[in-house]
């Protein structure tokens, strides 16, 4: 099960990095982005600065979570974090993916849908 943790722990990282380095692509302004906090963040310290301290704040919270399940050394746990930690795995590629291409998928247009109330 711990090779399960390591392999989900580096799929956030990887996806979350590709995240980043896709959006530093494909925003020109602020205004481009569309998650509200993010983009008065950007308003406010610079684009290139938040993107990248996302990322590191995102380290961190892989890191601590990823720490904190060999701590409790509890099979749940474990499978608690690579279910969640592979479902937001994916959404991150997805979320490159349709910043690399333009070309929304129909589980990001569903987040979307779920978490911004539209589409």
């Amino acid at each position: 099960m711990d090779i399960l943790v390591w392999i989900t722990s580096s799929l956030l990282v990887i996806s979350k990095f590709l995240d980043c380095l896709t959006t530093t692509r494909k925003i020109q302004h602020p205004n481009d982005e569309q998650n509200l906090i993010a983009r008065k963040m950007m308003q406010r310290f610079g684009m290139q600065p938040v993107i990248w301290g996302i990322f590191g704040i995102a380290l961190l919270i892989v890191g601590v979570s990823h720490y904190g399940v060999f701590l409790a050394k509890s099979m749940y746990y474990s499978a608690g974090y690579i279910g969640l930690g592979l479902l937001l795995a994916v959404i991150q590629f997805l979320v490159a993916y349709t910043n690399q291409t333009g070309k929304v998928s129909r589980v990001i247009r569903m987040v979307r849908r779920h978490l911004l109330g539209r589409c």
